[in-house]
């Protein structure tokens, strides 16, 4: 947490403290006209903040531990100063008349209205794209190749991107993603029509999901940096190290194919013909919860399938001229080939690693065997994996 979110903290629990105690005051019996006219006016100044601060939250502050902290202190802050002078003070006489019964009413209603306010704009969920708070968290937009992106930087170290799978969001990897930022910057990025960045009139490849992948990295003044790519995304990492070899160190890719022979057979059926329908709900709603355009839904589907219809694959030749050590992971019961993925870890100088769970389950589910392939691959250092290639276990 930086010094400019704790002086954002300190001045809104200030501000709510400063406005419950002014409310309190308007729950005092008046005894002329001039003393009405005054509790109106704490009345006004003392609403503000539960109008403005959930406002102000999400214009200072990113989404994370920060905005929550910041909206937890400034509610208990309201409390105090709106039921603590009140309940202190001995003087019960202010109760006496209906009015004053419906002000200290408002006042409690006011306090539950604003603990309603900081709920809607905290997310509690922690897999749903919405930004998890890790140290050192940044999360924001950038404008590339037309495209609003989103982004995601947890942690300090050198630079290790993750690349969702289609239909996913950047939230898949929050089960990872503690353990990845303990000792790297991780960085997530949410690609076109995808979690927070909305689609825009093109269509989807994986080699244009490359360039602007690239184009962002480079626009945050990344040069370099590690790549995992899971599924769809392992396919943009391929692309990465074919259209930006220079950008690329090592990849791991996770339930990854280069080409549209890796599949179980009618799996490629599914993907060039789906019904925006037929998706498990957690998929659907994961997208619908954080997706600028939740409408977007059934657009996505259609343009993906187009995409897998007329793919931008990878020959042998290309993958044989990746330089960057790769790591290639599949579950036992994947989507994915085992013969194929074999010839594919062979292709890039590299041996097959496989791992139990289905097409996502060890990535989102029983992810500990996962997360200790990736420590063992990525803490290696390159010019070491590149003697003689990375040997997966």
């Amino acid at each position: 947490m930086n010094i400019e979110n704790i002086l954002l903290i300190a001045t809104g629990t200030i501000t709510t403290l400063v406005a419950g105690v002014y409310f309190s005051k308007t729950l005092q019996p008046t005894q002329s006209a001039n003393e009405e006219s005054q509790n109106r006016f704490f009345f006004v100044i003392s609403a503000l903040p539960v109008i403005l601060l959930p406002l102000a939250s999400y214009l200072s502050i990113n989404e994370g531990s920060a905005r929550f902290v910041f909206l937890l202190a400034a509610s208990a802050a309201y409390i105090i100063g709106v039921f603590g002078i009140t309940l202190v003070s001995r003087k019960r006489e202010r109760f006496r008349t209906p009015r004053h019964v419906i002000r200290a009413g408002a006042a409690a209603l006011t306090t539950i209205l604003f603990f309603t306010a900081c709920l809607s704009v905290f997310k509690l969920e922690t897999n749903t794209g919405a930004c998890l708070p890790i140290e050192e968290t940044i999360c924001s937009y950038a404008s590339v190749n037309g495209l609003t992106m989103y982004y995601e930087i947890h942690g300090r170290g050198e630079p290790l991107v993750l690349l969702h799978g289609e239909f996913a969001t950047g939230g898949m990897f929050y089960q990872i993603l503690p353990g990845l930022a303990k000792h790297r910057q991780v960085i997530i990025i949410e690609q076109q029509g995808h979690g927070h960045t909305a689609d825009i009139n093109r269509p989807l490849s994986f080699s244009q999901m490359a360039d602007d992948t690239a184009a962002l990295l480079q626009q945050i003044g990344i040069q370099q940096a590690d790549f995992f790519g899971y599924s769809g995304g392992g396919s943009v990492a391929l692309q990465l190290a074919i259209r930006h070899p220079g950008m690329v160190q090592k990849i791991a890719l996770a339930s990854a194919v280069y080409d549209t022979n890796g599949y179980y057979p009618g799996i490629l059926d599914g993907l060039k013909n789906p019904s925006p329908d037929s998706f498990p709900p957690i998929v659907r709603e994961t997208y619908l919860r954080v997706a600028p355009n939740p409408d977007g839904w059934k657009t996505l589907v259609e343009k993906t399938a187009a995409m897998a219809a007329q793919p931008d694959i990878l020959t042998a030749e290309q993958l044989q001229s990746i330089k960057a050590p790769t790591l290639v992971i599949i579950g036992d019961h994947d989507i994915i080939m085992p013969d194929y993925a074999s010839r594919m870890a062979g292709l890039l100088h590299t041996d097959l690693v496989t791992l139990p769970g289905d097409h996502a389950s060890y990535v989102v589910g029983q992810s500990q065997p996962l997360l200790a392939k990736l420590h063992a691959f990525f803490d290696v250092s390159v010019s070491a994996a590149q003697q003689g290639g990375w040997l997966g276990e």
